[in-house]
């Protein structure tokens, strides 16, 4: 081997190697490596409070399709915003056909379904715009405290 230029590795080397830092991962205390990953409890959090969103927005759909006075305009544009695409997704499945004018053909409870799937998704959408603003906005007071007069950081 040593004619071509390769050194061969001794074997102790290696396993020493390997063996300490099998060691040092058996040294590490319990509690850190017991602890679940931080951002799993985030991601939940997100997810709940588009659910919650959602049901507001079911809410106020089906008080607008019921002719309650409560839910207003505000119903009324929601069920337009979810209708057309939960009608465009029945469609696609096969379910049946929206027609505005007439009598349609798409189950109410697919319909309905279908509405809140699609009024998730939006929530989905503004949770994330809302959260993102929020977070945005806690780092730009942070930088400016950091930055504020009077906070020590003058020599």
């Amino acid at each position: 081997m040593k004619a071509f230029g390769i050194r061969s590795r001794p074997a102790l080397q290696s396993s020493i190697a390997v063996r300490n830092t099998f060691e040092a991962k058996q040294g590490a205390p319990a509690s850190v490596a017991m602890q679940p990953p931080r951002y799993g409890r985030k991601i939940w959090l997100f997810l709940v409070q588009a659910a919650v969103v959602t049901v507001l927005f079911a809410l106020f759909g089906w008080l607008a399709v019921q002719g309650e006075s409560s839910a207003g305009d505000i119903g009324a544009w929601i069920v337009i915003i979810v209708l057309l695409p939960a009608a465009i997704i029945c469609e696609v499945l096969g379910l049946g056909k929206l027609d505005i004018f007439g009598p349609t053909t798409i189950p109410e409870p697919a319909l309905w379904c279908a509405m809140i799937f699609v009024a998730y998704i939006y929530s989905l959408v503004l949770v994330g715009i809302v959260r993102a603003m929020v977070w945005g906005i806690k780092k730009l007071f942070q930088m400016r405290a950091a930055r504020a007069p009077g906070n020590g950081s003058q020599g």
